[in-house]
Protein backbone atom coordinates (compact mmCIF):
# COMPACT_ATOMS: atom_id res chain seq x y z
CA UNK A 1 0.00 0.00 0.00
CA UNK A 2 1.50 3.59 -1.02
CA UNK A 3 1.51 5.95 1.73
CA UNK A 4 2.02 9.61 1.56
CA UNK A 5 0.45 11.80 -1.21
CA UNK A 6 -0.63 10.23 -4.34
CA UNK A 7 -3.03 10.68 -7.38
CA UNK A 8 -3.45 7.22 -8.49
CA UNK A 9 -6.73 5.59 -7.23
CA UNK A 10 -5.66 1.88 -8.06
CA UNK A 11 -3.98 0.78 -5.22
CA UNK A 12 -6.60 2.32 -3.25
CA UNK A 13 -9.68 0.86 -5.20
CA UNK A 14 -10.87 -2.11 -3.18
CA UNK A 15 -8.28 -1.26 0.07
CA UNK A 16 -9.69 -1.45 3.72
CA UNK A 17 -8.45 1.31 6.37
CA UNK A 18 -9.12 1.74 10.26
CA UNK A 19 -10.48 5.77 9.12
CA UNK A 20 -11.47 7.29 6.07
CA UNK A 21 -11.59 11.00 6.50
CA UNK A 22 -13.70 13.24 3.05
CA UNK A 23 -11.48 16.49 3.07
CA UNK A 24 -7.62 17.60 3.65
CA UNK A 25 -8.57 20.77 4.71
CA UNK A 26 -8.45 23.03 8.18
CA UNK A 27 -9.88 19.66 10.32
CA UNK A 28 -8.96 17.16 8.02
CA UNK A 29 -5.53 17.10 8.27
CA UNK A 30 -4.88 17.48 12.07
CA UNK A 31 -7.45 14.70 12.36
CA UNK A 32 -5.26 12.32 9.26
CA UNK A 33 -2.22 13.52 11.35
CA UNK A 34 -3.39 12.64 15.16
CA UNK A 35 -5.51 9.16 14.02
CA UNK A 36 -2.24 7.89 12.31
CA UNK A 37 -0.02 8.59 15.20
CA UNK A 38 -0.88 5.09 15.92
CA UNK A 39 0.53 2.99 13.45
CA UNK A 40 -1.32 0.06 14.10
CA UNK A 41 -4.25 2.26 12.62
CA UNK A 42 -4.71 2.80 8.59
CA UNK A 43 -6.00 5.68 7.33
CA UNK A 44 -7.09 7.15 4.01
CA UNK A 45 -7.82 10.76 3.48
CA UNK A 46 -9.57 11.50 -0.11
CA UNK A 47 -9.08 14.96 -1.04
CA UNK A 48 -10.85 16.42 -4.24
CA UNK A 49 -8.39 18.92 -4.59
CA UNK A 50 -4.02 18.45 -5.48
CA UNK A 51 -0.99 19.34 -4.15
CA UNK A 52 -0.96 23.23 -3.51
CA UNK A 53 1.73 23.44 -1.03
CA UNK A 54 4.06 25.33 -3.16
CA UNK A 55 2.09 27.11 -5.45
CA UNK A 56 3.30 31.11 -5.05
CA UNK A 57 -0.14 32.32 -4.70
CA UNK A 58 -0.82 29.99 -1.53
CA UNK A 59 2.93 29.52 -0.43
CA UNK A 60 3.13 33.96 -0.28
CA UNK A 61 -0.12 34.95 2.63
CA UNK A 62 -0.27 38.17 0.84
CA UNK A 63 -3.44 39.42 -0.54
CA UNK A 64 -3.97 36.81 -3.25
CA UNK A 65 -7.79 36.40 -2.32
CA UNK A 66 -8.28 37.33 -5.76
CA UNK A 67 -5.67 35.38 -7.83
CA UNK A 68 -6.67 31.95 -5.53
CA UNK A 69 -10.46 32.67 -6.12
CA UNK A 70 -10.01 32.49 -9.78
CA UNK A 71 -8.28 29.42 -9.92
CA UNK A 72 -10.16 26.27 -9.56
CA UNK A 73 -7.16 24.29 -8.45
CA UNK A 74 -7.37 26.41 -5.35
CA UNK A 75 -10.99 27.36 -4.53
CA UNK A 76 -14.48 26.03 -4.38
CA UNK A 77 -17.30 28.79 -5.74
CA UNK A 78 -20.82 28.54 -4.60
CA UNK A 79 -23.13 31.40 -5.56
CA UNK A 80 -26.16 31.71 -3.86
CA UNK A 81 -29.51 32.20 -5.18
CA UNK A 82 -31.11 35.89 -5.63
CA UNK A 83 -30.88 38.03 -1.80
CA UNK A 84 -32.15 40.91 -0.73
CA UNK A 85 -32.78 43.32 -3.83
CA UNK A 86 -31.74 41.50 -6.45
CA UNK A 87 -28.30 40.98 -4.92
CA UNK A 88 -26.51 37.63 -5.18
CA UNK A 89 -23.06 37.24 -3.67
CA UNK A 90 -21.64 33.93 -3.36
CA UNK A 91 -19.08 32.29 -0.38
CA UNK A 92 -15.70 29.95 -1.46
CA UNK A 93 -13.31 27.81 0.01
CA UNK A 94 -10.17 26.21 -0.28
CA UNK A 95 -9.48 23.21 -2.11
CA UNK A 96 -6.49 20.65 -2.34
CA UNK A 97 -4.13 19.73 0.41
CA UNK A 98 -5.07 22.21 3.31
CA UNK A 99 -8.02 23.78 2.25
CA UNK A 100 -9.46 26.90 3.50
CA UNK A 101 -6.31 27.34 5.16
CA UNK A 102 -4.37 28.20 2.02
CA UNK A 103 -6.52 31.01 1.18
CA UNK A 104 -7.89 32.73 4.22
CA UNK A 105 -6.85 36.07 5.73
CA UNK A 106 -4.56 34.31 8.28
CA UNK A 107 -5.93 35.57 11.58
CA UNK A 108 -5.84 33.61 14.52
CA UNK A 109 -8.32 34.62 17.55
CA UNK A 110 -11.11 32.62 19.24
CA UNK A 111 -14.09 33.55 20.71
CA UNK A 112 -15.98 34.42 23.59
CA UNK A 113 -15.63 32.49 26.61
CA UNK A 114 -19.12 32.32 26.87
CA UNK A 115 -20.26 31.31 23.28
CA UNK A 116 -18.10 28.23 23.65
CA UNK A 117 -20.23 27.78 27.03
CA UNK A 118 -23.42 28.00 25.22
CA UNK A 119 -23.10 25.30 22.83
CA UNK A 120 -22.87 23.21 25.77
CA UNK A 121 -26.11 24.95 26.80
CA UNK A 122 -27.36 24.29 23.72
CA UNK A 123 -27.46 20.57 24.14
CA UNK A 124 -23.70 19.25 24.08
CA UNK A 125 -22.25 17.72 27.15
CA UNK A 126 -18.13 17.40 27.44
CA UNK A 127 -17.79 21.16 25.64
CA UNK A 128 -16.62 24.17 27.88
CA UNK A 129 -14.36 26.95 27.52
CA UNK A 130 -11.66 25.24 29.72
CA UNK A 131 -11.97 22.25 27.41
CA UNK A 132 -11.92 23.85 24.24
CA UNK A 133 -8.53 25.93 25.27
CA UNK A 134 -6.85 22.86 25.87
CA UNK A 135 -6.90 22.12 21.96
CA UNK A 136 -6.28 25.59 20.95
CA UNK A 137 -3.12 25.55 23.17
CA UNK A 138 -2.49 22.03 21.74
CA UNK A 139 -2.62 22.80 18.04
CA UNK A 140 -0.34 26.12 18.20
CA UNK A 141 3.27 26.56 18.35
CA UNK A 142 3.25 30.33 19.14
CA UNK A 143 5.95 32.74 18.55
CA UNK A 144 5.50 36.37 20.73
CA UNK A 145 5.51 39.72 19.14
CA UNK A 146 9.11 41.60 18.89
CA UNK A 147 10.53 44.19 21.29
CA UNK A 148 10.19 46.44 18.53
CA UNK A 149 6.63 45.28 18.05
CA UNK A 150 5.81 45.30 21.94
CA UNK A 151 7.05 48.98 21.72
CA UNK A 152 5.39 50.69 18.65
CA UNK A 153 2.63 49.85 18.02
CA UNK A 154 2.61 48.08 21.11
CA UNK A 155 1.21 44.61 20.42
CA UNK A 156 0.41 42.30 24.00
CA UNK A 157 -0.33 38.81 24.33
CA UNK A 158 -1.63 36.42 27.33
CA UNK A 159 0.31 33.52 27.50
CA UNK A 160 -1.92 31.92 29.63
CA UNK A 161 -3.85 30.81 26.45
CA UNK A 162 -0.97 30.15 24.21
CA UNK A 163 1.65 26.67 24.14
CA UNK A 164 4.85 26.38 21.85
CA UNK A 165 5.62 23.54 20.41
CA UNK A 166 2.24 22.65 18.54
CA UNK A 167 1.86 21.95 14.56
CA UNK A 168 0.62 25.25 13.36
CA UNK A 169 2.81 28.37 13.84
CA UNK A 170 1.63 31.21 14.82
CA UNK A 171 3.27 34.84 14.91
CA UNK A 172 3.25 38.47 15.01
CA UNK A 173 5.33 39.08 11.92
CA UNK A 174 7.01 42.49 11.93
CA UNK A 175 6.37 42.64 7.83
CA UNK A 176 2.37 42.86 8.44
CA UNK A 177 2.58 46.05 10.82
CA UNK A 178 2.68 49.53 9.69
CA UNK A 179 2.89 51.35 13.33
CA UNK A 180 2.19 54.84 11.83
CA UNK A 181 -1.25 53.99 10.74
CA UNK A 182 -1.86 50.96 13.28
CA UNK A 183 -1.19 53.09 16.77
CA UNK A 184 -3.39 56.06 15.52
CA UNK A 185 -6.49 53.23 14.93
CA UNK A 186 -5.78 52.02 18.55
CA UNK A 187 -6.51 55.32 19.84
CA UNK A 188 -8.86 56.55 17.29
CA UNK A 189 -11.06 53.39 18.60
CA UNK A 190 -10.35 54.68 21.91
CA UNK A 191 -11.85 58.14 20.99
CA UNK A 192 -15.26 57.20 18.68
CA UNK A 193 -16.11 54.23 20.45
CA UNK A 194 -14.23 54.29 24.07
CA UNK A 195 -13.08 50.78 23.24
CA UNK A 196 -10.16 49.79 25.47
CA UNK A 197 -7.35 47.43 24.04
CA UNK A 198 -7.59 43.84 24.52
CA UNK A 199 -4.96 41.95 25.82
CA UNK A 200 -5.07 39.31 23.60
CA UNK A 201 -8.31 38.29 21.48
CA UNK A 202 -7.62 34.50 21.96
CA UNK A 203 -8.26 34.65 25.64
CA UNK A 204 -12.09 34.71 25.32
CA UNK A 205 -12.71 37.98 26.76
CA UNK A 206 -12.42 39.39 23.05
CA UNK A 207 -14.38 43.02 22.92
CA UNK A 208 -11.70 45.45 22.16
CA UNK A 209 -8.86 46.27 19.72
CA UNK A 210 -5.42 44.36 19.86
CA UNK A 211 -3.14 43.34 16.64
CA UNK A 212 -3.97 39.25 16.42
CA UNK A 213 -1.29 36.37 15.76
CA UNK A 214 -1.74 35.11 12.40
CA UNK A 215 -0.61 31.99 10.49
CA UNK A 216 2.33 33.37 8.88
CA UNK A 217 6.34 32.06 9.93
CA UNK A 218 7.62 34.61 12.04
CA UNK A 219 10.60 36.69 10.50
CA UNK A 220 10.37 35.58 6.97
CA UNK A 221 8.56 37.13 3.70
CA UNK A 222 5.22 36.23 4.50
CA UNK A 223 5.43 32.36 4.70
CA UNK A 224 1.72 30.91 4.58
CA UNK A 225 1.40 28.09 7.55
CA UNK A 226 -1.84 25.79 6.68
CA UNK A 227 -3.03 22.86 7.54
CA UNK A 228 -0.80 21.12 5.26
CA UNK A 229 2.47 22.68 6.07
CA UNK A 230 1.68 21.58 9.96
CA UNK A 231 0.32 18.94 10.12
CA UNK A 232 1.16 16.75 7.04
CA UNK A 233 4.61 18.25 5.88
CA UNK A 234 6.33 17.36 8.89
CA UNK A 235 5.43 13.58 8.37
CA UNK A 236 4.79 13.25 4.93
CA UNK A 237 7.52 10.27 4.40
CA UNK A 238 7.28 8.69 7.85
CA UNK A 239 4.21 7.42 8.35
CA UNK A 240 3.07 4.38 6.06
CA UNK A 241 -0.07 4.31 7.60
CA UNK A 242 -1.10 7.07 6.11
CA UNK A 243 -2.10 8.01 2.39
CA UNK A 244 -3.70 10.86 0.79
CA UNK A 245 -5.25 10.28 -2.45
CA UNK A 246 -5.70 13.49 -4.56
CA UNK A 247 -7.66 14.67 -6.71
CA UNK A 248 -10.54 12.30 -6.39
CA UNK A 249 -14.50 13.30 -5.38
CA UNK A 250 -15.96 11.31 -2.87
CA UNK A 251 -19.47 10.57 -4.70
CA UNK A 252 -21.46 8.22 -2.02
CA UNK A 253 -20.63 6.55 1.19
CA UNK A 254 -21.68 2.85 1.26
CA UNK A 255 -23.70 1.07 3.81
CA UNK A 256 -24.26 -2.22 5.36
CA UNK A 257 -27.13 -3.46 4.29
CA UNK A 258 -26.68 -6.34 6.47
CA UNK A 259 -27.57 -3.66 9.34
CA UNK A 260 -31.37 -3.48 9.27
CA UNK A 261 -33.31 -2.12 12.19
CA UNK A 262 -30.16 -0.99 13.79
CA UNK A 263 -28.37 2.37 13.83
CA UNK A 264 -26.69 2.85 9.80
CA UNK A 265 -23.14 1.34 9.50
CA UNK A 266 -20.93 2.98 7.19
CA UNK A 267 -18.70 0.24 4.87
CA UNK A 268 -16.84 2.52 2.84
CA UNK A 269 -16.89 5.37 0.29
CA UNK A 270 -17.12 5.73 -3.50
CA UNK A 271 -15.20 7.92 -5.48
CA UNK A 272 -14.64 9.67 -8.90
CA UNK A 273 -11.61 11.19 -10.30
CA UNK A 274 -14.01 13.13 -13.02
CA UNK A 275 -17.56 13.09 -14.16
CA UNK A 276 -18.57 10.06 -15.73
CA UNK A 277 -15.31 8.43 -14.99
CA UNK A 278 -14.56 5.20 -13.54
CA UNK A 279 -16.36 4.81 -9.87
CA UNK A 280 -13.93 3.55 -7.48
CA UNK A 281 -14.55 2.11 -3.74
CA UNK A 282 -12.32 2.42 -0.36
CA UNK A 283 -13.67 -0.04 1.80
CA UNK A 284 -13.52 0.91 6.35
CA UNK A 285 -13.35 -1.85 9.35
CA UNK A 286 -14.04 1.80 11.36
CA UNK A 287 -14.87 4.99 10.72
CA UNK A 288 -15.99 7.18 7.80
CA UNK A 289 -15.34 11.05 9.40
CA UNK A 290 -17.01 13.78 7.04
CA UNK A 291 -14.05 17.61 7.05
CA UNK A 292 -15.51 18.40 3.74
CA UNK A 293 -16.76 21.93 4.72
CA UNK A 294 -20.33 23.75 5.82
CA UNK A 295 -20.90 23.38 1.80
CA UNK A 296 -20.22 19.87 0.96
CA UNK A 297 -20.59 17.74 4.20
CA UNK A 298 -24.48 18.06 3.71
CA UNK A 299 -24.32 17.56 0.81
CA UNK A 300 -22.54 14.27 0.35
CA UNK A 301 -24.49 13.56 3.45
CA UNK A 302 -27.52 13.94 1.22
CA UNK A 303 -25.98 12.44 -1.58
CA UNK A 304 -25.54 9.15 0.41
CA UNK A 305 -29.59 8.94 2.14
CA UNK A 306 -28.49 10.69 5.25
CA UNK A 307 -31.25 14.09 5.19
CA UNK A 308 -35.25 14.46 5.28
CA UNK A 309 -36.78 11.33 3.16
CA UNK A 310 -39.25 13.76 1.46
CA UNK A 311 -36.53 15.98 0.05
CA UNK A 312 -34.01 12.96 -1.11
CA UNK A 313 -37.26 10.83 -2.79
CA UNK A 314 -38.18 13.74 -4.74
CA UNK A 315 -34.20 14.30 -6.25
CA UNK A 316 -34.12 10.14 -6.87
CA UNK A 317 -32.23 9.34 -4.01
CA UNK A 318 -33.11 6.46 -1.27
CA UNK A 319 -33.42 7.75 2.27
CA UNK A 320 -30.98 5.50 4.88
CA UNK A 321 -30.92 7.94 7.82
CA UNK A 322 -34.50 10.50 8.27
CA UNK A 323 -32.12 13.14 9.68
CA UNK A 324 -34.35 16.36 8.48
CA UNK A 325 -31.61 19.09 10.10
CA UNK A 326 -28.94 18.18 7.21
CA UNK A 327 -27.82 21.38 5.64
CA UNK A 328 -29.99 23.85 7.72
CA UNK A 329 -28.96 26.47 9.92
CA UNK A 330 -26.73 27.62 7.44
CA UNK A 331 -24.76 30.93 9.05
CA UNK A 332 -22.51 33.18 7.19
CA UNK A 333 -20.80 36.27 8.33
CA UNK A 334 -20.98 39.28 6.06
CA UNK A 335 -18.71 42.71 5.58
CA UNK A 336 -19.08 46.15 4.32
CA UNK A 337 -15.76 48.04 3.40
CA UNK A 338 -15.14 51.91 3.69
CA UNK A 339 -11.66 53.28 3.06
CA UNK A 340 -9.87 56.73 2.68
CA UNK A 341 -6.78 57.90 1.18
CA UNK A 342 -3.70 58.00 3.44
CA UNK A 343 -1.56 61.06 3.78
CA UNK A 344 2.15 61.52 3.87
CA UNK A 345 3.41 58.08 4.94
CA UNK A 346 5.42 55.56 3.86
CA UNK A 347 3.27 52.23 3.13
CA UNK A 348 5.67 49.55 4.02
CA UNK A 349 2.96 46.36 5.58
CA UNK A 350 2.31 43.74 3.76
CA UNK A 351 0.16 40.62 4.03
CA UNK A 352 -3.20 40.08 5.91
CA UNK A 353 -3.97 42.69 8.34
CA UNK A 354 -3.39 42.12 12.11
CA UNK A 355 -5.29 45.24 13.37
CA UNK A 356 -8.79 44.32 14.62
CA UNK A 357 -11.44 45.82 17.23
CA UNK A 358 -14.21 44.18 17.89
CA UNK A 359 -17.66 45.76 19.75
CA UNK A 360 -20.02 44.90 21.99
CA UNK A 361 -23.79 45.75 21.69
CA UNK A 362 -23.02 49.01 24.17
CA UNK A 363 -20.29 49.73 22.01
CA UNK A 364 -22.62 49.58 18.67
CA UNK A 365 -25.85 50.74 20.08
CA UNK A 366 -24.87 53.33 22.94
CA UNK A 367 -27.51 54.99 24.98
CA UNK A 368 -30.44 52.98 22.91
CA UNK A 369 -28.94 49.21 23.96
CA UNK A 370 -31.88 48.64 26.62
CA UNK A 371 -34.54 49.42 24.65
CA UNK A 372 -32.38 47.17 21.43
CA UNK A 373 -32.43 44.22 24.14
CA UNK A 374 -36.12 44.61 24.55
CA UNK A 375 -37.18 44.68 20.56
CA UNK A 376 -34.77 41.33 20.19
CA UNK A 377 -36.27 39.84 23.14
CA UNK A 378 -39.72 40.42 21.64
CA UNK A 379 -38.84 39.85 18.09
CA UNK A 380 -37.04 36.32 18.64
CA UNK A 381 -40.92 33.73 17.92
CA UNK A 382 -41.36 36.05 14.73
CA UNK A 383 -38.10 35.38 13.45
CA UNK A 384 -38.17 31.73 14.43
CA UNK A 385 -41.20 31.34 12.50
CA UNK A 386 -39.75 32.70 9.55
CA UNK A 387 -36.37 30.79 9.43
CA UNK A 388 -38.92 27.96 9.72
CA UNK A 389 -41.24 29.07 7.40
CA UNK A 390 -37.98 29.99 4.70
CA UNK A 391 -36.70 26.22 4.90
CA UNK A 392 -33.43 27.31 6.96
CA UNK A 393 -34.55 25.83 10.42
CA UNK A 394 -35.97 22.76 11.69
CA UNK A 395 -38.70 23.97 14.31
CA UNK A 396 -39.28 26.88 16.17
CA UNK A 397 -38.43 25.16 19.12
CA UNK A 398 -34.64 24.82 18.47
CA UNK A 399 -34.51 27.99 16.79
CA UNK A 400 -36.09 29.85 19.78
CA UNK A 401 -33.15 28.36 22.22
CA UNK A 402 -30.50 29.57 19.89
CA UNK A 403 -31.62 32.75 19.67
CA UNK A 404 -32.18 33.03 23.28
CA UNK A 405 -28.54 31.85 23.71
CA UNK A 406 -27.22 34.05 21.06
CA UNK A 407 -29.07 37.43 22.87
CA UNK A 408 -28.18 36.58 26.36
CA UNK A 409 -24.86 36.67 24.82
CA UNK A 410 -24.96 39.73 23.02
CA UNK A 411 -26.87 41.78 25.86
CA UNK A 412 -25.96 40.11 29.40
CA UNK A 413 -22.32 39.15 28.33
CA UNK A 414 -21.52 41.81 26.09
CA UNK A 415 -19.87 39.61 23.80
CA UNK A 416 -18.48 41.01 20.38
CA UNK A 417 -20.98 41.25 17.81
CA UNK A 418 -19.18 42.99 15.21
CA UNK A 419 -15.58 43.94 13.78
CA UNK A 420 -13.58 46.65 12.43
CA UNK A 421 -10.49 45.14 10.60
CA UNK A 422 -8.40 47.37 9.62
CA UNK A 423 -5.64 47.45 7.19
CA UNK A 424 -4.78 48.47 3.58
CA UNK A 425 -5.92 48.94 -0.08
CA UNK A 426 -9.01 46.07 0.33
CA UNK A 427 -11.43 48.67 -0.30
CA UNK A 428 -9.37 51.05 -2.43
CA UNK A 429 -5.46 51.57 -3.70
CA UNK A 430 -2.87 49.39 -2.08
CA UNK A 431 -1.66 53.30 -0.57
CA UNK A 432 -5.39 53.82 0.83
CA UNK A 433 -6.84 52.81 4.18
CA UNK A 434 -9.23 50.61 4.51
CA UNK A 435 -11.56 49.36 6.77
CA UNK A 436 -14.59 46.22 6.76
CA UNK A 437 -16.86 45.82 8.86
CA UNK A 438 -18.53 42.62 10.32
CA UNK A 439 -21.79 41.58 11.24
CA UNK A 440 -20.20 38.50 14.00
CA UNK A 441 -23.58 37.42 15.07
CA UNK A 442 -26.24 37.11 12.82
CA UNK A 443 -29.43 35.61 13.16
CA UNK A 444 -30.78 35.03 9.10
CA UNK A 445 -30.47 31.53 8.56
CA UNK A 446 -29.73 29.54 5.13
CA UNK A 447 -29.90 25.95 3.73
CA UNK A 448 -27.44 23.90 1.20
CA UNK A 449 -29.26 21.31 -0.15
CA UNK A 450 -28.03 18.79 -3.56
CA UNK A 451 -30.48 19.34 -6.25
CA UNK A 452 -30.31 15.76 -7.73
CA UNK A 453 -28.32 12.60 -7.44
CA UNK A 454 -25.31 14.06 -9.29
CA UNK A 455 -22.24 14.09 -6.92
CA UNK A 456 -21.02 16.59 -9.66
CA UNK A 457 -23.45 18.95 -9.43
CA UNK A 458 -23.51 21.96 -7.28
CA UNK A 459 -25.87 22.12 -4.39
CA UNK A 460 -28.51 25.20 -4.10
CA UNK A 461 -27.36 27.46 -2.27
CA UNK A 462 -29.82 29.67 -0.11
CA UNK A 463 -27.99 32.39 2.68
CA UNK A 464 -31.13 34.26 3.16
CA UNK A 465 -29.10 37.15 4.54
CA UNK A 466 -30.77 39.86 6.24
CA UNK A 467 -34.06 37.88 6.54
CA UNK A 468 -33.99 39.20 10.21
CA UNK A 469 -33.79 42.66 10.40
CA UNK A 470 -31.61 43.19 13.15
CA UNK A 471 -28.98 41.81 10.99
CA UNK A 472 -28.78 44.88 9.23
CA UNK A 473 -29.22 47.17 11.73
CA UNK A 474 -26.22 45.53 13.33
CA UNK A 475 -24.43 46.45 9.84
CA UNK A 476 -25.53 49.85 9.65
CA UNK A 477 -24.27 50.37 13.09
CA UNK A 478 -21.08 49.54 12.66
CA UNK A 479 -20.64 51.36 9.72
CA UNK A 480 -21.82 54.40 11.60
CA UNK A 481 -18.94 53.11 14.01
CA UNK A 482 -16.83 53.27 11.18
CA UNK A 483 -18.11 56.88 10.47
CA UNK A 484 -17.27 57.66 13.88
CA UNK A 485 -13.38 56.49 13.77
CA UNK A 486 -12.73 58.11 10.35
CA UNK A 487 -14.05 61.77 11.82
CA UNK A 488 -11.56 61.52 14.84
CA UNK A 489 -8.69 64.19 14.67
CA UNK A 490 -6.42 61.37 15.16
CA UNK A 491 -7.55 59.73 11.56
CA UNK A 492 -8.00 63.06 9.80
CA UNK A 493 -4.56 63.80 10.78
CA UNK A 494 -3.09 60.69 8.22
CA UNK A 495 -6.31 61.12 6.23
CA UNK A 496 -6.23 62.90 2.44
CA UNK A 497 -8.60 65.83 1.92
CA UNK A 498 -10.06 64.40 5.34
CA UNK A 499 -12.84 62.31 3.52
CA UNK A 500 -13.60 58.95 3.03
CA UNK A 501 -15.76 56.32 1.06
CA UNK A 502 -18.77 56.24 1.36
CA UNK A 503 -19.59 59.41 1.95
CA UNK A 504 -22.59 61.25 3.44
CA UNK A 505 -23.41 64.71 4.41
CA UNK A 506 -25.82 63.62 6.81
CA UNK A 507 -25.90 64.10 10.46
CA UNK A 508 -24.71 60.76 12.36
CA UNK A 509 -27.22 58.58 13.90
CA UNK A 510 -30.12 60.28 12.02
CA UNK A 511 -32.98 58.34 10.11
CA UNK A 512 -31.47 59.96 6.89
CA UNK A 513 -28.02 58.42 7.39
CA UNK A 514 -29.54 55.01 8.16
CA UNK A 515 -31.30 54.80 4.78
CA UNK A 516 -27.98 55.72 3.16
CA UNK A 517 -26.42 53.21 5.20
CA UNK A 518 -28.59 50.58 4.51
CA UNK A 519 -28.52 51.04 1.14
CA UNK A 520 -24.35 51.30 0.74
CA UNK A 521 -24.72 48.23 2.68
CA UNK A 522 -27.15 46.16 0.34
CA UNK A 523 -25.14 47.70 -2.66
CA UNK A 524 -21.34 46.37 -1.20
CA UNK A 525 -21.90 43.57 1.04
CA UNK A 526 -20.39 40.20 0.49
CA UNK A 527 -19.28 37.11 2.56
CA UNK A 528 -16.42 36.17 4.72
CA UNK A 529 -16.98 32.69 4.01
CA UNK A 530 -17.33 31.84 7.45
CA UNK A 531 -20.18 29.33 7.10
CA UNK A 532 -21.05 27.27 9.87
CA UNK A 533 -24.12 25.55 10.97
CA UNK A 534 -25.50 23.17 8.11
CA UNK A 535 -24.26 20.03 10.36
CA UNK A 536 -25.08 21.09 13.52
CA UNK A 537 -23.91 19.93 16.43
CA UNK A 538 -27.68 20.00 18.97
CA UNK A 539 -29.90 17.53 20.05
CA UNK A 540 -31.53 15.86 17.45
CA UNK A 541 -34.94 17.07 18.07
CA UNK A 542 -34.08 20.78 17.69
CA UNK A 543 -33.09 19.76 13.68
CA UNK A 544 -29.35 18.48 14.87
CA UNK A 545 -27.23 16.42 13.40
CA UNK A 546 -24.71 15.26 15.03
CA UNK A 547 -23.89 14.70 18.90
CA UNK A 548 -21.51 15.78 21.41
CA UNK A 549 -18.71 13.39 19.91
CA UNK A 550 -19.31 14.41 16.17
CA UNK A 551 -21.37 11.18 15.24
CA UNK A 552 -24.51 11.61 12.90
CA UNK A 553 -27.50 10.93 14.63
CA UNK A 554 -28.90 7.45 13.53
CA UNK A 555 -25.35 5.86 12.70
CA UNK A 556 -23.29 3.81 14.27
CA UNK A 557 -19.70 4.89 12.74
CA UNK A 558 -19.89 8.24 10.50
CA UNK A 559 -19.01 11.73 11.98
CA UNK A 560 -18.71 15.17 10.81
CA UNK A 561 -15.80 17.29 11.72
CA UNK A 562 -15.47 20.60 10.53
CA UNK A 563 -16.91 24.38 10.80
CA UNK A 564 -21.11 22.90 9.96
CA UNK A 565 -20.77 21.48 13.34
CA UNK A 566 -20.73 24.77 14.94
CA UNK A 567 -24.44 25.86 15.66
CA UNK A 568 -24.57 29.64 16.31
CA UNK A 569 -21.70 31.72 14.80
CA UNK A 570 -19.15 32.37 16.55
CA UNK A 571 -17.23 36.25 17.12
CA UNK A 572 -14.02 35.26 15.86
CA UNK A 573 -12.43 33.87 12.42
CA UNK A 574 -13.07 30.11 12.20
CA UNK A 575 -9.98 28.35 11.18
CA UNK A 576 -8.20 28.52 15.20
CA UNK A 577 -11.64 27.10 16.68
CA UNK A 578 -11.95 24.07 13.80
CA UNK A 579 -8.32 23.36 14.13
CA UNK A 580 -9.22 22.92 17.95
CA UNK A 581 -12.50 21.02 16.94
CA UNK A 582 -10.41 18.64 15.00
CA UNK A 583 -7.73 18.22 17.49
CA UNK A 584 -10.69 17.49 20.42
CA UNK A 585 -12.50 15.10 17.96
CA UNK A 586 -9.14 12.77 17.33
CA UNK A 587 -9.10 12.92 21.15
CA UNK A 588 -12.42 11.15 21.06
CA UNK A 589 -12.17 9.04 18.85
CA UNK A 590 -9.11 7.83 19.84
CA UNK A 591 -10.41 7.26 23.11
CA UNK A 592 -13.62 5.40 22.00
CA UNK A 593 -11.30 3.09 20.21
CA UNK A 594 -8.90 2.17 22.63
CA UNK A 595 -11.83 1.98 25.10
CA UNK A 596 -13.67 -0.77 22.89
CA UNK A 597 -10.16 -2.40 21.82
CA UNK A 598 -9.39 -3.30 25.64
CA UNK A 599 -13.05 -4.18 26.53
Amino acid sequence: MPSGAISDPTPINGATFDYIIIGAGNAGMPLANRLSEDSSKSVLVIEAGGDVRYDDTVRIANETYGDNKKNPDHSWIYPAVMQIENTKPDVWFGKGIGGSTNVNGQVWNAPSKAQVEAIAKLGNDGWSWEDLLKYYKRAQDYHPPSAELAADPGVTYDPEVHNSGGPVTISHPNITFVPQTQSVFVKAVKTALGMDRAQDLQSGDNVGVAFVAQTIHPNSTLQRVSSATSYFTPIENSRSNLVILLKSRATKIIWDDSANGTDAKAIGVEFQQYQGGQTFTAKTRGEVILSAGAMRSPFLLELSGVGDPRRLSTIGIAPKVNLPGVGLNHIEQYQVGTGAPVLNISWHGFGASSSIAQSNAIQLFGKNVTEVESYVRSKHATWAQDQVNGGAAYNVEGIMKQYELMTDGIFSNQVPIGENFFGNGFWGPLSSLSMSMYVLTPYSRGYVHAISSNPWSDPVFNPRFFTVPFDMDMEVAHLRSARKIFNTTEMQSIMYNTTFSPLCNCTLDSAEEYGFLRSHAIQSYSTLDHSVGTCSMMPKEYGGVVNSKFMVYGTQNLRVVDASIIPMQLSAHPQATVYAIAEKAADIIKNQHTNSTQS
